[in-house]
């Protein structure tokens, strides 16, 4: 399990906003409305040190991400 998933499926104690910056992703299902999606990237947040994460999700091919993206996450402010 990818530590996004993680965070997404436990209660967040004094959430932090952060940024997800990928550095890869795999390439989309050309044709599929949504396609089976892999990520690697850094976290950070402010006063959280960067950690590198790999997330798996489905995600639509037309919001397809790209390497140099930055998503919006949330992250534990006691992490």
């Amino acid at each position: 399990m990818g530590a996004l998933n993680w965070l997404r499926n436990h209660r967040l104690t004094d959430p932090v906003p952060g940024r997800y910056r990928l550095t890869a992703c795999s390439a989309g299902s050309n044709g599929a409305v949504y396609s089976n999606c892999r990520m690697e990237g850094v976290v950070s947040a402010d006063g959280i040190a960067p950690l590198a994460v790999e997330h798996y999700c489905t995600a639509p091919t037309k919001k397809w991400p790209y390497p140099g993206q930055e998503l919006p996450v949330l992250v534990p402010g006691d992490a």
